[in-house]
């Protein structure tokens, strides 16, 4: 508490403590189970059109002083390296090593720009986006949590902090989860407001089962061109191939071939981005006029 982390005294008194399962054959498979292989896209699915050109200037506000400000801001444990969000913000924030936290602070920045203005082999990648992998007591199943690379996660939130406005113009209002303020709340008075209206009967709640990790990650790519292309190339170098996670206390690893990776910063902004053409089409189809059955139809006369 002294260190202001109330989330790890709560979980270490017990109040909000989640069991960590030990690494048995059953749990790896439970595991494997919630990473499902790599599917092709279907051609319905996917957008078409012409793609906007994107001016790489826009990037140029990912600077020294935006890493400084992410990475204070950043907290949790590390990723497989096991250097976690302290000490990145002590080697990129203090005074105590002179001028090396400010070139570092400008590397990261370069890294940034880098990956979000040029494709880069993704041999080159690997380590950056692989992540820890913790297997949770869902009582009953298993929650896998990701944690990944604190570097990852610092890079992916300067991103998302750059584009943040053109996320939410690309998804709201239907999507409430691309960074829209207070999104949340207006939904929850949205939905009462409905469920108390007389000609309101029911309401239907939908909960997609292994959401994040099931998304066609082929078909996501392709359609973030039309929905975010500010996001693409990031999103591409940091996607295409599959990440490796590690699981904790265990020297198996899985590969996350499927939907989004936890432990990555952009993984909800991407996620929203990616439902754009559902929820679109989902839109057009409740406009869409009835129409009356052939057979109901009068006949035509002339």
């Amino acid at each position: 508490m002294l260190l202001g982390k109330v989330s790890a005294a709560l979980r270490w008194n017990g109040s909000q403590r989640s069991k960590l399962l030990d690494t048995s054959p059953t749990v790896i498979q439970e595991l494997i189970k919630k990473h499902p292989e790599s599917s092709p896209s279907l051609e319905s699915s996917l957008m078409k059109g012409p793609i906007e050109e994107v001016d790489n200037v826009i990037f140029d506000s990912i600077d020294s002083i935006r890493i400084e400000k992410v990475a204070r801001d950043l907290s949790g444990s590390g990723g497989p390296s096991g250097t976690d969000a302290e000490t990145w913000q002590h080697i990129l924030c203090s005074k105590q090593f002179k001028k090396k936290p400010e070139l570092l602070k400008e590397a990261v920045a370069v890294l940034a720009r880098k990956l979000c203005c040029q494709k880069i082999q993704p041999d080159h990648l690997k380590t950056y986006i692989a992540g820890r992998l913790i297997p949770l007591d869902k009582d009953p199943g298993v929650r896998p949590i990701g944690i990944g690379e604190v570097l990852r996660r610092i890079v992916g939130k300067a991103v998302m902090t750059t584009l943040k406005q053109d996320i939410i113009m690309n998804t709201a209002p239907m999507q409430l989860c691309g960074g829209l303020q207070g999104g949340v709340e207006a939904a929850i008075h949205a939905v009462r407001k409905i469920f108390e209206e007389e000609s309101t009967e029911a309401i239907l709640l939908v909960d997609a089962e292994n959401a994040f990790n099931a998304l066609n990650r082929n078909t996501a790519l392709r359609n973030l061109r039309y929905t975010c292309p500010e996001l693409f190339t990031y999103i591409l170098n940091t996607y295409r191939q599959e990440a490796n996670l590690f699981i904790s206390n265990s020297d198996d690893h899985l590969q996350s071939q499927e939907g989004t990776t936890q432990g990555d910063t952009c993984a909800l902004g991407w996620y929203a981005l990616s439902l754009m053409p559902l929820l679109r089409e989902v839109q057009v189809k409740q406009t869409e006029p009835e129409t009356e059955p052939e057979s109901d139809r009068e006949p035509n006369t002339y």
